[in-house]
């Protein structure tokens, strides 16, 4: 116990438990921050997806070309798929509650397909 007595000894004990502390706090915020990034990172895709649907029917609706139509209304098929995609990824990290907001957003998001068919 001769070395605590020393500045050095003090000195090299408090890095290591600083050391010690920090590496905990890392550990334990990567423990939590993990359901939590996968989380944000749909709820990411899925607004992501939504925001390019919708560019696609405003792109839709603006063009006066049948071949750039075409390929827009291929585009806004492709962002309604990974949508539904981003959706599925839900199912297996949802709550109860989630689940039932989930659904909720499936019938709208159905219904909104639909209006959307008639527009274009």
């Amino acid at each position: 116990m001769t070395i605590f007595k020393s500045i050095r000894g003090r000195l090299m004990a408090s890095v290591f438990l600083l050391s010690a502390v920090a590496v905990g706090i890392g550990a334990f915020g990567w423990i939590i921050a993990g359901p939590i990034a996968e989380r944000a990172r749909i709820t990411d895709e899925v607004d992501i997806n939504l925001i390019n649907f919708i560019r696609m029917q405003k792109n839709i609706i603006l063009t006066t070309s049948d071949t750039q139509r075409d390929d827009f209304q291929s585009q806004q098929a492709h962002y309604s798929d990974l949508f539904d995609n981003a959706l599925a990824e839900w199912d297996p990290i949802a709550s109860a509650k989630g689940k039932q907001d989930i659904q909720d957003i499936r019938t709208a998001w159905n219904e909104y397909k639909e209006m959307n068919s008639e527009v274009i």
